[in-house]
């Protein structure tokens, strides 16, 4: 789906009376915000019910200021993404350790509505501390300011059992909305759409439309196919995630909790669909992006160890040696 069709979502979302009350009764009786995720160019957006870009917790400000960050970021985002499509009404815990819930806009018509991901605004695990534990070990290796990450962890809210209830209610209902107003739309341009379509001008979907269509067909599969077709669906979005950007940090443990499935079996739908492991999907993806960069005399090593994944250069120049037989530097200079 284009940004038209979003945008002209998001247009009636702003004025929308149920969204407001929604908006209202999540800020006055949870303490949180309802949010809508959806695509725009390479990235996924968080967008306020008026449709301009949410201001993000200083949380997130600081771990979006180092690059490493900012790509943990855009992968957590797919990923929540991903979980509400697959699964309907779920809760994910992103990379920097805070937890977000999220449900997929299902209206009758999924052009418009599967792009909609509605979700709430960040909050901290029930345990601070032990969600704290968990986020330093990872944030180590991001390149932010602990201490300031520290403080702005603690100012995050905390849900209560009863409050996380009703935050599911909350965000379950945005996106019942979100979906009616799709369709909604749907049917007063069906008209249109159809000339379109018997004159040629609507043009093949693309990838992302046939993605998110894949997932909801597996999703309302009945039963008899429905494993099969969920776990086809599953490995085509990782490899197309991993294909858009082969440096997010995509590993199979937070894969597999974002799919709800063990680590073993991702790994094993994942062979069985592709021939080869993900962590030999990730790394050829990862050297052929690689190469690429390496033609860019600006960039310096570390640049691209970083760019396409890596945590530094010397273990980057050891794996592309151990791919290519040659350091970056040697295949950089056979140019």
């Amino acid at each position: 789906m284009n940004d038209m069709g979003t945008d002209q979502v998001m247009a009636e979302l702003s004025r929308s009376p149920l969204i407001q009350a929604v908006e209202k009764a999540a800020r006055e009786l949870v303490g949180m915000r309802v949010l809508f995720l959806l695509r725009r160019n390479d990235d996924i957006v968080k967008l306020s019910p008026d449709g301009s870009e949410t201001d993000l917790p200083a949380f997130c400000h600081i771990l979006r200021g180092s690059p490493a960050g900012m790509r943990g970021c855009i992968a957590c985002r797919a990923l929540v993404g991903f979980g509400a499509c697959y699964h309907g009404l779920t809760e994910y815990c992103c990379h920097g350790g805070i937890q977000v819930i999220a449900a997929a806009a299902l209206g009758a018509s999924r052009e418009i509505s599967r792009s909609i991901v509605v979700c709430s605004s960040a909050f901290a695990a029930e345990d601070r501390e032990a969600g704290w534990a968990a986020l330093a070990g990872h944030a180590a290796h991001v390149g932010v300011n602990l201490r300031e990450l520290r403080k702005a962890y603690e100012e995050l809210p905390v849900l209560t059992p009863a409050n996380r209830a009703l935050a599911r209610a909350l965000v379950e209902v945005g996106a019942a909305a979100v979906g009616e107003i799709a369709r909604g739309l749907t049917a007063s341009a069906a008209p249109v759409s159809s000339r379109r379509v018997s004159g040629h001008m609507a043009g093949p979907p693309g990838l992302d439309q046939r993605l998110t269509a894949a997932l909801f067909v597996a999703r309302d599969t009945p039963e008899p196919g429905k494993a099969g077709s969920r776990g086809a669906v599953l490995v085509e979005l990782v490899r197309e995630l991993v294909n858009r950007d082969p440096g997010m940090p995509l590993g199979v443990a937070r894969i597999a909790a974002a799919a709800r499935v063990t680590p073993n079996h991702f790994s094993m739908l994942f062979r069985k669909h592709t021939g080869q492991t993900f962590q030999e999907f990730q790394t050829e993806r990862r050297m052929a992006h690689a190469k690429l960069l390496l033609r860019d005399l600006r960039l310096n090593i570390g640049d691209i160890a970083h760019r396409v994944g890596f945590p530094d250069a010397g273990y980057f120049t050891r794996r592309f040696r151990q791919w290519t037989g040659m350091t970056p530097t040697q295949w950089r200079d056979a140019l």
